[in-house]
Protein backbone atom coordinates (compact mmCIF):
# COMPACT_ATOMS: atom_id res chain seq x y z
CA UNK A 1 0.00 0.00 0.00
CA UNK A 2 1.04 3.24 -0.84
CA UNK A 3 1.96 6.19 2.06
CA UNK A 4 -0.71 8.63 2.90
CA UNK A 5 0.47 12.26 3.75
CA UNK A 6 0.71 11.75 7.26
CA UNK A 7 2.91 8.77 6.68
CA UNK A 8 5.41 10.64 3.98
CA UNK A 9 5.39 13.74 6.53
CA UNK A 10 6.32 11.36 9.61
CA UNK A 11 8.94 10.12 7.03
CA UNK A 12 10.00 13.20 6.25
CA UNK A 13 9.89 15.03 9.63
CA UNK A 14 11.79 11.74 10.71
CA UNK A 15 14.35 12.16 7.89
CA UNK A 16 14.93 15.91 8.71
CA UNK A 17 15.70 15.39 12.17
CA UNK A 18 17.73 12.84 12.00
CA UNK A 19 19.53 14.90 9.12
CA UNK A 20 19.40 18.09 11.36
CA UNK A 21 21.47 16.03 14.25
CA UNK A 22 24.09 14.83 11.97
CA UNK A 23 24.80 17.93 10.75
CA UNK A 24 24.63 19.81 14.31
CA UNK A 25 27.45 16.87 15.45
CA UNK A 26 29.22 17.57 12.45
CA UNK A 27 29.00 13.01 11.79
CA UNK A 28 29.23 11.93 8.42
CA UNK A 29 28.46 8.17 8.99
CA UNK A 30 25.42 6.84 6.35
CA UNK A 31 25.97 3.51 8.13
CA UNK A 32 24.41 5.07 11.53
CA UNK A 33 21.89 6.90 9.40
CA UNK A 34 20.97 4.09 7.52
CA UNK A 35 20.17 1.65 11.16
CA UNK A 36 18.54 4.75 12.44
CA UNK A 37 16.41 4.79 9.74
CA UNK A 38 15.96 1.01 9.74
CA UNK A 39 15.21 1.17 13.39
CA UNK A 40 12.19 4.13 12.54
CA UNK A 41 10.74 1.80 9.75
CA UNK A 42 10.91 -1.64 12.25
CA UNK A 43 8.92 0.76 14.63
CA UNK A 44 6.58 2.15 12.58
CA UNK A 45 5.64 -1.44 11.13
CA UNK A 46 5.70 -2.95 14.70
CA UNK A 47 3.27 -0.04 15.84
CA UNK A 48 1.14 -0.88 12.50
CA UNK A 49 1.42 3.55 12.06
CA UNK A 50 1.58 3.29 8.78
CA UNK A 51 -1.38 1.38 8.29
CA UNK A 52 -3.07 3.16 11.37
CA UNK A 53 -2.52 6.98 9.43
CA UNK A 54 -3.37 5.13 6.06
CA UNK A 55 -6.84 4.10 7.33
CA UNK A 56 -7.03 7.86 9.16
CA UNK A 57 -5.98 10.05 5.95
CA UNK A 58 -8.67 7.37 4.22
CA UNK A 59 -11.82 8.68 6.84
CA UNK A 60 -10.68 12.00 7.08
CA UNK A 61 -11.44 11.88 2.99
CA UNK A 62 -14.40 9.78 3.22
CA UNK A 63 -16.05 12.38 5.43
CA UNK A 64 -17.44 16.13 5.09
CA UNK A 65 -15.20 18.21 7.51
CA UNK A 66 -18.47 19.21 9.47
CA UNK A 67 -19.27 15.27 10.05
CA UNK A 68 -15.63 14.84 10.86
CA UNK A 69 -15.57 17.53 13.74
CA UNK A 70 -19.24 16.02 15.33
CA UNK A 71 -17.77 12.55 15.73
CA UNK A 72 -14.28 12.74 16.98
CA UNK A 73 -14.01 15.18 20.03
CA UNK A 74 -10.14 14.77 19.58
CA UNK A 75 -8.41 16.97 17.15
CA UNK A 76 -6.58 15.18 14.08
CA UNK A 77 -3.07 15.91 15.81
CA UNK A 78 -4.13 14.53 19.58
CA UNK A 79 -5.47 11.59 17.03
CA UNK A 80 -2.27 11.12 15.48
CA UNK A 81 -0.02 11.65 18.72
CA UNK A 82 -1.83 8.87 20.87
CA UNK A 83 -1.24 6.68 17.66
CA UNK A 84 2.60 7.41 17.85
CA UNK A 85 3.45 8.12 20.92
CA UNK A 86 5.20 4.95 22.38
CA UNK A 87 7.00 4.43 18.79
CA UNK A 88 7.96 8.46 19.12
CA UNK A 89 9.10 7.72 22.89
CA UNK A 90 11.27 4.61 21.77
CA UNK A 91 12.82 6.25 18.61
CA UNK A 92 13.75 9.31 20.69
CA UNK A 93 15.44 7.27 23.37
CA UNK A 94 17.37 5.32 20.49
CA UNK A 95 18.30 7.89 19.04
CA UNK A 96 19.85 9.83 22.05
CA UNK A 97 21.27 6.48 22.87
CA UNK A 98 23.31 6.94 19.31
CA UNK A 99 24.26 10.27 20.01
CA UNK A 100 25.60 9.38 23.15
CA UNK A 101 27.36 6.53 21.21
CA UNK A 102 28.40 8.81 18.76
CA UNK A 103 30.37 11.31 20.79
CA UNK A 104 31.90 9.08 22.56
CA UNK A 105 33.29 7.51 19.66
CA UNK A 106 34.37 10.79 18.47
CA UNK A 107 36.11 11.45 21.91
CA UNK A 108 38.16 8.61 21.51
CA UNK A 109 38.93 9.43 17.84
CA UNK A 110 40.22 12.93 19.08
CA UNK A 111 42.03 11.11 21.88
CA UNK A 112 44.00 8.23 19.84
CA UNK A 113 44.48 11.71 17.15
CA UNK A 114 46.13 13.64 19.94
CA UNK A 115 48.05 10.30 21.05
CA UNK A 116 49.33 9.57 17.01
CA UNK A 117 50.48 13.85 16.99
CA UNK A 118 52.90 13.78 19.79
CA UNK A 119 54.61 10.45 18.48
CA UNK A 120 54.93 12.07 14.95
CA UNK A 121 56.65 15.34 17.01
CA UNK A 122 58.66 13.04 18.38
CA UNK A 123 59.72 10.77 15.16
CA UNK A 124 59.93 14.55 13.47
CA UNK A 125 62.30 15.51 16.06
CA UNK A 126 64.41 12.63 15.96
CA UNK A 127 64.69 12.57 12.07
CA UNK A 128 65.85 16.58 12.53
CA UNK A 129 68.48 15.51 14.91
CA UNK A 130 69.70 12.28 12.84
CA UNK A 131 70.01 15.24 9.86
CA UNK A 132 71.11 17.46 12.08
CA UNK A 133 74.41 14.67 13.49
CA UNK A 134 74.22 13.34 9.89
CA UNK A 135 75.18 16.91 8.55
CA UNK A 136 78.02 17.41 10.95
CA UNK A 137 79.67 13.99 10.71
CA UNK A 138 80.04 14.34 6.61
CA UNK A 139 81.10 18.10 7.60
CA UNK A 140 83.84 16.46 9.65
CA UNK A 141 84.75 13.79 6.78
CA UNK A 142 84.95 16.46 4.37
CA UNK A 143 87.38 18.22 6.62
CA UNK A 144 89.64 15.26 7.39
CA UNK A 145 89.66 14.24 3.64
CA UNK A 146 90.76 18.04 2.74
Amino acid sequence: MEDGPRVAKLRMAFKKMVEKIFEELEIDSLDVKEELFSAFNQLLLKYSIPAKLNELDERISKYAQKTREKQFTNSPEEVLLSYIQEASSNLSNRVQQEEGRVKREADTIRQEEAEIDKEIQKHAENIRNWINKSGLIISAIKQKTQ
